[in-house]
């Protein structure tokens, strides 16, 4: 699934440069989101 995924990106980034790019930010931003996030529910040591 991941081998696909990263085919497709790859020819997409050969046929769209900027939309590859985005394409791949846009998921990579959204796992980073989800880290803070998780690791803010972990370890919740700023409460008020």
């Amino acid at each position: 699934m991941a081998l696909l995924s990263g085919g497709c990106t790859l020819l997409a980034f050969r046929e769209f440069g900027e939309l590859a790019i985005a394409f791949g930010i846009i998921p990579f931003v959204f796992g980073l989101s989800m880290f803070f996030i998780a690791k803010s529910l972990l370890r919740p040591s700023q409460k008020k």
